[in-house]
């Protein structure tokens, strides 16, 4: 019913990332390495989607669940630092591990790289944007073409508010940016 709005309102990770955006780290390590990462890679989250019922069904196992970091950040760190006596260390523990730290290098050098190019929960709400309940709607009489909204984006979207975009988070962050109020949410 309302697409990526989750992605951009309540994700946990989406939080995390940021966070991290907010805490300037992630601008400093960005300014020095200068990541360029080719925007077609934002299909790799499409067959990621499709691989995890893939490799469920061959598996006879969630093996993705095994390899994605939300359940190391969502769930193993904080179950570390809260309760350390009720954990117990798993045989995926390394791969989990790896994936997380990995994760980490990436939202420091990615503004919302997760939600861009490997979370398999946005690529299956992106496409419903396009019917979504909730979206961005541009006024062209009132805008300037200034971009401010697309230099807000985190997804990098371009033409904000003509159309509905399956990257879309919905987070609003770019009607907050315009001083001409061309963009509602």
């Amino acid at each position: 019913i309302f697409g990526r709005s989750f992605c951009g309102w309540a994700c946990p990770m989406g939080a995390l990332q940021d966070i991290a955006r907010k805490l300037k780290v992630s601008d400093m390590a960005r300014k020095k390495l200068k990541p360029n990462v080719d925007p077609r890679f934002k299909y790799l989250k499409y067959l990621i989607l499709l691989a995890v019922p893939v490799t469920a069904y061959l598996s006879k196992d969630l093996f993705y669940t095994n390899l994605c970091p939300v359940g190391g950040v969502t769930g193993t760190i904080p179950t570390l630092l809260f309760y350390p006596d009720e954990w117990t260390f798993g045989s995926t523990f390394p791969v989990k591990t790896t994936s997380v730290i990995l994760f980490s290098i990436l939202i420091l050098l990615v503004i919302r790289g997760w939600c861009k190019y490997l979370c398999p929960i946005g690529a299956f709400l992106g496409p419903w944007n396009k019917i979504s309940a909730t979206g961005l709607r541009r006024d062209e009489s009132t805008c300037k073409h200034c971009n401010l909204c697309e230099k807000t984006c985190p997804m990098d979207i371009k033409d904000i508010g003509t159309k509905p975009d399956s990257e879309c988070l919905l987070c609003g962050r770019c009607v907050d940016s315009c001083k001409f109020h061309s963009l509602k949410l």
